[in-house]
């Protein structure tokens, strides 16, 4: 006789963003001076992106939410973030 007893659970919340099913398209646009920044979409015309005065365009990448940037620093060190994380800041 199993003496487990079954109960339904309320709610489940994933938190792993692998396991996250949608995805949406948005880049990530980083400027001379270090900033980053992410937009939604793809196919994004950054000519008239605005930057604070003395910093323009470096890069930009064309990724999906649930992707992970790596960003790699002149000092050596590196650092990893979810991207939808960008788009919230």
């Amino acid at each position: 006789m199993r003496k487990t007893q079954f109960e339904p659970l309320s709610k489940i919340t994933i938190n792993n963003p692998d396991l996250i099913s949608h995805s949406n398209p948005i880049t990530i646009v980083c400027s001379k001076l270090g900033w980053i920044k992410a937009i939604k979409g793809h196919n994004i015309d950054l000519s008239d992106e605005k930057f604070k005065e003395g910093d323009k365009l470096l890069a930009s990448l064309e990724v999906m939410t649930n992707d992970k940037i790596i960003m790699f620093c002149q000092n050596g060190r590196v650092f990893t973030i979810l991207a939808d994380n960008v788009l919230k800041t």
